[in-house]
C-alpha cells in the first residue's frame, strides 16, 4: 500500500500534546510509522513535501517534479478550492498512485474537499482516500471508536 503523509502528519509529535486531537493525531503517526518500518506501507515524498520537511528518511518512493504535478495542482486548486501547498501535496500523492493521503488538515478532509480530491483522482486513474492519521489508523482496526 502506498501512502502519502502531509506534512503536518510528520509535525504533529512537535504540537502541543495536552490537546485529546493532537495526541490521538501523533499516536497514529506513530502506528504508521512503526507499520511503514515493518514493511506494511511506502511512504511517497514529493519537492513540496521535501521543501517543508528537512528528514523524510523513511520514504521509500520519492515523487519526482514534474509538469503532471504542476498541472494537476492547478486543476485541484481551481476544482476544489484547495491552498497552493497543499494542492501541490495532493497532486503528488495522485500522480505517486499513493492509495492514502493522510493529513491534520481541517480544510482538506472536509467532505467537500475529500470528494472533490477523490473524483479528480479517478479521473486520473488512481482511487485515493484522503483521512486523517486517526481515522486511517482505525480503519486498520488499530483503534476502537470511543
Amino acid at each position: 500500500m502506498r501512502v502519502y503523509l502531509d506534512t503536518n502528519v510528520y509535525c504533529r509529535p512537535f504540537d502541543d500534546q495536552s490537546q485529546k486531537r493532537i495526541q490521538e493525531e501523533t499516536d497514529a503517526f506513530e502506528e504508521i510509522l512503526e507499520a511503514t518500518k515493518e514493511g506494511k506501507f511506502f511512504l511517497l515524498s514529493s519537492d513540496i513535501l521535501v521543501y517543508e520537511v528537512s528528514n523524510i528518511s523513511l520514504c521509500k518512493n520519492r515523487v519526482e517534479e514534474v509538469e503532471d504535478i504542476k498541472d494537476l495542482a492547478i486543476i485541484i486548486r481551481y476544482r476544489c478550492s484547495i491552498k497552493d501547498r497543499d494542492a501541490l501535496h495532493l497532486a503528488s500523492a495522485i500522480i505517486g498512485k499513493a492509495d492514502y493521503f493522510l493529513t491534520c488538515d481541517n480544510e482538506i478532509t472536509a467532505r467537500k474537499g475529500v470528494k472533490c480530491v477523490e473524483k479528480i483522482s479517478e479521473e486520473y486513474g488512481n482511487k485515493i482516500r484522503i483521512l486523517s492519521p486517526v481515522n486511517f489508523e482505525y480503519e486498520r482496526g488499530k483503534y476502537g471508536r470511543s
